[in-house]
């Protein structure tokens, strides 16, 4: 197609340019553009192209929203979840290395780092982590999900927690898993609720299907589970 076809105006893409074809004379003619497009609109187009199914949302996992409103019941999380506390340790050292590298941001300003510091900067750390592994935050009131952990959680570390002022807590979600994570002034806890272990008796249904790959006039029974 060239630049002067409709479809090439409509749908095409420049990609380059091509000779034109030689007159009876044997000139060469006028170099014109040439509009052409792959089978997913992105490769560049060459004499070998092929039009076919872009596959790519067959095997990429769909992108979730980074947040969330479901947080289980008290319910549930007795039922159907263990419960995993524990303040994270090792501040010292990493505090160390924090400091020079929160040093060497401020530099400019001449600011001094404090533990405080570090121990923020560890906090969005993590919560920068676990959202790069597709976890979603959840956006309920603190409230509510204090009172539904409140049944579940154990006491050796929410007693501190009652005894120290929470600077920052954040609760993510993957999947059936839930992580919250809290900011103190004396550290940084972390409470993991991890559902219970499903028996292995459980039956595992099987999902038969039918599918047709391109260029083929007939279907191929498959089954996922």
């Amino acid at each position: 197609l060239t630049e002067h076809s409709p479809l090439g105006e409509q749908h095409g893409k420049v990609i380059g340019f091509v000779g034109g074809a030689q007159d009876k004379d044997g000139e060469k003619g006028k170099r014109t553009m040439v509009w052409a497009w792959g089978s997913t609109g992105e490769e560049k187009w060459t004499a070998d192209i092929e039009i076919g199914m872009d596959w790519r949302s067959l095997i990429r996992s769909a992108l979730l929203p980074i947040t969330t409103d479901f947080f289980p019941d008290s319910n549930t999380l007795t039922r159907e979840y263990n419960v995993q506390e524990h303040q994270l340790s090792g501040l010292e050292s990493l505090n160390r290395e924090l400091r020079t590298i929160v040093e060497r941001e401020r530099a400019a300003g001449g600011c001094e780092v404090t533990d405080k510091d570090c121990h923020r900067v560890l906090y969005d750390a993590l919560i920068c982590q676990r959202l790069q592994r597709g976890f979603q935050i959840v956006l309920l009131p603190k409230e509510l999900i204090l009172t539904s952990i409140s049944a579940s959680i154990k006491k050796a570390v929410s007693s501190k927690l009652l005894s120290t002022e929470i600077k920052a807590e954040t609760t993510l979600s993957f999947s059936p898993h839930y992580h919250r994570v809290i900011l103190t002034d004396t550290g940084i806890y972390v409470t993991l609720f991890v559902p219970k272990e499903v028996p292995h008796c459980s039956p595992i249904p099987e999902y038969p299907y039918y599918f047709q790959v391109p260029d083929s006039a007939t279907y191929t029974a498959s089954k996922t589970t």
